[in-house]
């Protein structure tokens, strides 16, 4: 090695040269030959010891050093390394194992999908990844070639499957009863025959061939190749190491004693094919634990998927049936107050014909019954003296005409004996009571009251004919409070605010500019 340092030959050049005699301090003449001998042997042991060990600590240095040259080379390598692994990161951003799996994942059920119709499939999918991995504090990073970057071949992942062509149910089940045969290169013949038995197949021809470095009677090759699939009970040939070939003894060279090495080489053997058949077994096992822990974790997150979507559809079913629940109450109370309103409306309208009905009814009666009465008292009075009903209906004008009644007259004087003092009395005293009080005939005192009433005082609404309560207060609501502010406004306007109709709204204007008119 060029980094080692060479060792100088005169390091060992005295070893084995020690004599007795050259040591002063013991006297050689009192020891016999025997001690003599005994004692420079022992001290060339030493010595031989010594050389030994000065030597070794020569060859650890050299070793140290160039070790450590080469610690200097891996670590500017590593830097370099890391320097390129920086660019990478920055040229490829780093993908996630699982995402680079997925995407290939996705990518052949896409296929599968495609092909469903045409009953093809894929099989036998092999991935070959080959990817700068680099652990990260996220995890794991997978570095994967960019579609624009000229690689190797060597260096690219490879990906192998083979579409399948439909086949009958005989070759599917047929297929089903095959047998995988199992690796069996680098085991011993005897572990490879019983792993063969194991998969229900049988060794077929078996072949032996020299090779160096390997020990005799190990499976080199085996056809058909590993992980294919056979008819249960086929033969599986078999390339195994042959034994090695005794040198032929030299001429003159003695034959060395046979010391047993035969045997050893059966004991290696055995116990090469024990360790080979534990190894074996604690493979299978930990396949077992591995494909048990798999498809617990498939079975869990199965269930966990099942789980998550049952209640994703019970959240749906419970918010698509609260949906329609408040669009069914929602349709039923928009039914209802619509009901509701037309009813009301219904029995308004009803109650407002029969209270108009009624009050027409009796303003018809009373209307009767104050012309006869008032035409009984004129009757009276023309049978008596007349002359008294002008006086008084002359006071009346005088009071419309001044707005004040004259307190010294005989019309006040007849006003005070009836409870009427004052104009607003006047003002909101019935026709038919003030008649009587006067004594005149109510159809003469009719036109001066209203005349009166027009000027000088504010009627009630209702004084309207086929206003009542319903529609005065609708009036009221609307800041229509007086006879005179009601002849103020527009007909429809006015069948607006009382939803009456139009030409019924123009009959109460007209009434109200009439009783403003004096008419």
């Amino acid at each position: 090695m060029s980094d080692r340092f060479e060792i100088d030959d005169s390091v060992v050049g005295g070893i084995g040269s020690f004599r007795l005699e050259t040591l002063p301090q013991v006297e050689t003449g009192k020891l016999d030959l025997v001690e003599k001998a005994a004692i420079e042997r022992a001290v060339a042991d030493r010595e031989d010891l010594i050389q030994t060990y000065q030597v070794g600590t020569l060859e650890l240095r050299s070793e140290r050093n160039a070790l450590a040259s080469r610690l200097s080379a891996v670590e500017s390598e590593r830097d370099g390394l890391r320097e390129r692994i920086a660019e990478l990161e920055v040229e490829r951003p780093s993908m996630e194992p699982r995402a680079v799996f997925e995407s290939l994942g996705s990518a052949f059920d896409r296929a599968d999908e495609e092909l469903s119709g045409s009953d093809y499939r894929v099989e036998d999918v092999d991935f070959r990844l080959k990817a700068n991995v680099i652990g990260t504090q996220e995890g794991v990073r997978m570095h994967l070639p960019s579609v624009d970057e000229r690689s190797a071949s060597a260096n690219l992942s490879e990906v192998s499957f083979r579409l399948r062509a439909p086949r009958r149910e005989e070759e599917r089940r047929a297929e089903e009863e095959y047998a995988e045969i199992p690796d069996v290169t680098g085991a011993a013949h005897g572990t490879a025959a019983r792993r063969l038995a194991a998969a229900g197949l049988d060794v077929g021809d078996v072949e032996t061939v020299a090779a160096a470095g390997v020990r005799p009677n190990t499976v080199l090759e085996q056809f058909p190749e590993p992980f294919t699939v056979a008819p249960p009970g086929a033969p599986v040939d078999l390339v195994l190491s042959a034994e090695p070939d005794d040198p032929e003894p030299e001429p003159g060279a003695e034959p060395e004693p046979d010391d047993g090495e035969g045997d050893t080489e059966a004991d290696d053997d055995a116990e090469r094919e024990a360790e080979e058949a534990r190894q074996e077994r604690e493979a299978e096992e930990e396949a077992k634990r591995e494909a048990e822990e798999a498809a617990k974790r498939e079975a869990e997150e199965a269930a966990k998927r099942e789980a998550e979507e049952e209640a994703k559809r019970e959240a749906e079913e419970e918010a698509r049936q609260e949906r329609e629940a408040e669009e069914a109450a929602k349709r039923e109370a928009e039914e209802a107050a619509k009901r509701e309103a037309e009813e009301e409306a219904k029995r308004e309208a009803e109650e407002e014909a029969k209270r108009e009905a009624e009050e027409e009814a009796k303003r018809e009666a009373e209307e009767a019954a104050k012309r006869e009465a008032e035409e009984e008292a004129r009757r009276e009075r023309e049978a008596t003296d007349p002359s008294v009903d002008d006086a008084f209906l002359e006071g009346f004008r005088a009071a419309i005409e001044r707005g004040a009644i004259d307190e010294r007259s005989a019309f006040a004087d007849r006003l005070g004996e009836a409870g009427l003092g004052g104009i607003e009395a006047l003002v909101d005293a019935d026709t038919d009571r003030l008649a009587k009080a006067l004594e005149v005939p109510t159809d003469r005192l009719e036109p001066l009251h209203r005349e009166l009433v027009a000027t000088h005082g504010t009627a009630e609404l209702e004084s309207i004919g086929g206003i009542g309560p319903t529609y005065a207060g609708r009036l009221r609501d609307a800041g229509i409070l007086t006879v005179g502010e009601l002849a103020r406004r527009d007909p429809r306007e006015v069948a607006e605010i009382t939803r009456a109709s139009p030409s019924r709204a123009e009959g109460w204007i007209e009434e109200a500019r009439s009783m403003l008119s004096g008419r």
